[in-house]
């Protein structure tokens, strides 16, 4: 069942963006999440927004959105006067944030046939790489659900490997095989091409995992 995860997810993406057709929307949005036991609910979505658009059937509210939608957050959309927030309606904001903060971590990717994906954040102007190159790089290692396993800026040293000696990843070796030096990026690894069946990191990178890495290739 090959790739079955990551293409689940990103059929999932594809079919709640297309859920944005049967909303009543005064904005074009990225993303839009409901579900059928909220029937005229909708939470609308654009990718580097700091809010999103709610509406119950009536006139759209613009709501606050937070890094962190935990139960602070929560109690602050309820005791928000001007939001006049339902109880019915903070069931259906636990779930379309929720749901949210997995789908906004697989849009806007270019993917290839093994199921690599690239998103450029800012293009490099540099040469691309070549195989036996020695390459140094930042990166910020994510599950999809934005949770950090692993961030060399964390650490404040760059990570260096040679490029396609089979020395990381397969998704690694193939994506900055890709990029231009000074390019900052998203990768996409489904976990063919990442740790497979057998997770990594003593359980911080699950078994089968799709993985997302913030990536700067710096040289």
């Amino acid at each position: 069942m090959k790739y079955v995860f990551l293409a689940s997810t990103l059929l999932l993406s594809l079919s709640s963006i297309a859920q944005c057709d049967t909303c009543d929307l005064p904005k074009p949005a990225d993303y839009c999440y409901t579900d059928s036991l909220f029937a005229g609910y909708c939470a609308s979505f654009m990718e580097d927004g700091d809010s999103f658009q709610f509406t119950t059937g009536k006139k759209p509210v613009t709501v606050p959105l937070a890094e962190e939608t935990d139960t602070e957050y929560f109690l602050s959309l309820a005791n928000n006067k001007k939001l006049k927030i339902k109880s019915k309606d903070l069931l259906f904001l636990q779930l379309a944030t929720k749901d949210w903060a997995t789908a906004k971590m697989t849009l806007g990717y270019e993917i290839d046939a093994q199921g690599l994906g690239i998103k450029i954040i800012e293009e490099g102007t540099g040469t691309v790489p070549l195989k036996g190159d020695n390459i140094k790089v930042h990166y910020t290692g994510l599950l999809l659900d934005g949770s950090k396993f692993d961030s060399s800026v964390d650490r404040g040293r760059p990570f260096e490997f040679v490029l396609g000696a089979g020395r990381v990843i397969k998704g690694w070796d193939q994506a900055f095989a890709k990029l231009k030096r000074g390019t900052k990026a998203r990768i996409l690894i489904p976990s063919e091409l990442g740790y497979g069946s057998r997770g990594a990191g003593g359980g911080a990178i699950p078994p089968n995992a799709t993985l997302i890495f913030e990536v700067e290739l710096i040289e």
